[in-house]
């Protein structure tokens, strides 16, 4: 199920009853509506995008067939980018508009991808790939164009977030040992530095805009 609530923790309120899955909640850029991805309680089992008004009325199903669409980002032009995994083929990132329609697959990776996340302009999606063995930082055009891999090594570097000004770039990468800790860097990648050392995992950077 999905619920909000107030920064301060008050005002909880739920906003699904579904008996399944809901997770990876988004918010559109006027925080009017909310995009999820929902499991299927079938066998096999799917997962399709919804999205639904602030006050938990007005469901939407955005997308369907025999695929698993989850981690959806609204972005601040309105299309909404996530990642779709077909039978026998790895995550893709795929976008479409807020209703559903206009469809289109941004990538066509040998490996996964993972965590799509806008640019506050909405010109360009940073994610996760793992066509190295390992998982690296990509940025493409909201075309998918204008690939570029912003990091390279042989850890695992993940969950990118964007500056306000989308000049940086924050991730979760696990470079620096078995811990996981949160780094940044430039936008092309350059200037990649920890940000938050700490003994313990430190995951799921999210920036305030």
């Amino acid at each position: 199920m999905l619920y909000t609530m107030n920064g301060d923790g008050t005002g909880v309120k739920r906003l699904t009853t579904y008996a399944g899955t809901d997770e990876n909640p988004a918010w559109s850029p006027t925080g009017a509506r909310v995009v999820f991805a929902r499991e299927t309680n079938t066998v096999p089992q799917y997962c399709h995008l919804f999205s639904i008004r602030a006050d938990g009325a007005g469901l939407i199903q955005l997308t369907t067939g025999n695929v698993k669409d989850r981690m959806p980002s609204w972005s601040s032009t309105g299309r909404i980018a996530f990642t779709r995994e077909e039978t026998g083929q790895g995550m893709q990132v795929c976008s479409i508009k807020a209703d559903g329609t206009g469809f289109k697959r941004l990538t066509s990776h040998t490996g996964s991808c993972g965590w799509p996340e806008w640019s506050p302009d909405g010109e360009r999606i940073a994610y996760a790939n793992t066509d190295t063995g390992d998982t690296e930082i990509c940025v493409i055009n909201k075309d998918g164009t204008g690939f570029q891999q912003l990091t390279d090594n042989t850890a695992h570097d993940n969950q990118p977030s964007w500056s306000a000004d989308g000049g940086r770039i924050v991730f979760s990468s696990n470079r620096s040992g078995p811990k996981w800790g949160v780094y940044t860097m430039m936008a092309d990648g350059d200037d990649q530095e920890l940000l938050v050392p700490n003994p313990s995992n430190d995951m799921n950077p999210s920036w305030r805009h």
